[in-house]
């Protein structure tokens, strides 16, 4: 009996978890949506494999970074969210990480919000291939380590000024230059150093709206 009422625990503190992590709160008409049923949602999938409820990024011995934009959908001034699993870090001294694109010009010319197995969270430009640093932080307690667990990851991008959440918190508001055209967004994983076998990063859906 006491087994069964621990595992009735766990299952209840799990869906709450859940429910907690959900992309809620974005404001504005729906311009993009997919919980990955299936693989009509327009993304690039040259390296990335659709596992329906899932998308997984999956990085290998050769690739220790994968990233993927939609190919026919474009947002700019929005509300973006994905909800992600994180996977265990493949060694202490190596954190897997998942991220969300945004105002991507292409695949060489974007911006990243990037959460980590080791509990950092992190903002990047990127320009012409290379990235800089916008934000960094180690320990804000808004990502949850706990593999498998789901965290979100929220952007939203209003009249020059970016502002990042992991979890519903609010980590970092910058302004910033936004590219001119139609823009892209998507979804990116990496591993910090090379791994001997594969190791995916989940998403679980991803959302843009026009926001506030």
């Amino acid at each position: 009996m006491m087994r069964f009422l621990v595992a009735v625990l766990a299952l209840l503190l799990g869906l709450v978890s859940s429910a907690r992590a959900a992309c809620e709160g974005q404001a504005g008409t729906t311009i993009f949506d997919d919980n990955f049923a299936d693989d009509a949602g327009g993304w690039d999938l040259t390296t990335w494999k659709m596992q329906p409820p899932v998308i997984v990024g999956g990085l290998t011995s050769q690739f220790t970074s994968n990233s993927t934009l939609n190919t026919t959908f474009n947002a700019t001034d929005g509300d973006y969210c994905s909800e992600v699993k994180l996977p265990a870090s493949p060694a202490k001294d190596n954190s897997a990480s998942a991220g969300l694109l945004f105002l991507a010009t292409d695949y060489n010319n974007l911006f990243l919000a990037m959460i980590s197995s080791n509990g950092s969270t992190n903002l990047y430009k990127r320009v012409t291939g290379n990235y800089s640093t916008i934000y960094t932080a180690q320990d804000t307690n808004a990502v949850n380590t706990t593999p498998g667990a789901v965290n979100v990851i929220r952007v939203t991008v209003k009249e020059g000024k970016i502002t990042l959440f992991v979890n519903g918190k609010q980590l970092k508001v910058v302004r910033a230059q936004i590219p001119a055209g139609p823009l892209r967004f998507g979804m990116y994983a990496q591993v910090d150093k090379a791994i001997q076998s594969e190791v995916d990063v989940d998403f679980t859906s991803y959302k843009v709206t026009s926001g506030q």
